[in-house]
């Protein structure tokens, strides 16, 4: 397993993002994932990646997610990672104090067989994983991103991505940390009620309805009601609008 630390905010140098302006200005909006992922994803040549909380009065949980057409076999992952093994992941054992820590390893140098195995199924053969404080509830969140190359990511690329991870750690902190979203939306509509005004702030932050369903303890098709009360009271009929009356 390669490891590479960086103190946070320590003047490390820094590799710039592919699209850091973009990535830049879609903080707080439904369009931050997506320009995330898809640097993240270039610069390693990656085909999936993850975002997680740990160690947050929540305990460990998915914060964003990129499936990129393979939702079924990842989503079934992602809900056993967090539940049997990211306890024991390898990456979390790395953790430095106030470090920014990247690691690369292969599949088959996962402890559960279990883990290996799903990674298998789902065609994934490396995982590279970027631990940071999240100066937030949570104590660090973790940025996964998964390949399928057999070689892995070369020592340049790995290199590149573990310089850029404190760009990265600090602009998803900003995204999920958000621009004080709820009591925006409360300022704008007081007639919303609380689940009202929670569901609106994760989807304005890119959450998908089930995540939002999971993150809430109610069903999906709870948050779709939820969604459309709140739209009506607002007077709008789309998740674009709701950022425009927000703006």
């Amino acid at each position: 397993m390669k490891i590479a630390t960086a103190q946070a905010e320590d003047g490390t140098p820094s590799a710039i993002p592919e699209g850091l302006c973009h990535l830049i200005d879609s903080i707080g909006t439904p369009d931050f994932p997506r320009q995330m992922f898809a640097s993240v994803e270039r610069m390693l040549d990656g085909a999936a990646a993850a975002v997680y909380s740990f160690g947050g009065p929540r305990g460990t949980r998915l914060v964003i997610g990129d499936w990129q057409g393979r939702g079924p076999t990842l989503t079934r992952h992602t809900g056993e990672y967090v539940v049997r093994y990211a306890a024991n992941d390898p990456a979390r054992r790395a953790l430095r104090e106030g470090c920014v820590v990247t690691t690369c390893l292969r599949r088959e140098e996962l402890p559960h067989p279990g883990h290996r195995a799903l990674l298998e199924e789902a065609g994934f053969a490396w995982r590279v994983a970027t631990l940071f404080p999240s100066g937030a509830g949570a104590a660090w969140y973790g940025l996964h991103v998964l390949l399928p190359s057999r070689r892995g990511p070369s020592g340049a690329a790995f290199g590149r991505f573990a310089r850029a991870a404190p760009v990265f750690g600090s602009l998803i902190s900003r995204h999920l940390r958000g621009p004080e979203l709820e009591p925006r939306l409360r300022a704008l509509c007081p007639a919303l009620a609380a689940r009202e005004v929670a569901v609106c702030g994760a989807l304005l932050r890119g959450r998908s309805a089930p995540e939002v369903a999971a993150d809430l303890g109610v069903r999906v098709s709870s948050v779709h009601t939820y969604r459309k009360r709140a739209y009506a009271k607002l007077g709008i009929g789309s998740l674009p609008e709701l950022f425009q009356r927000l703006l």
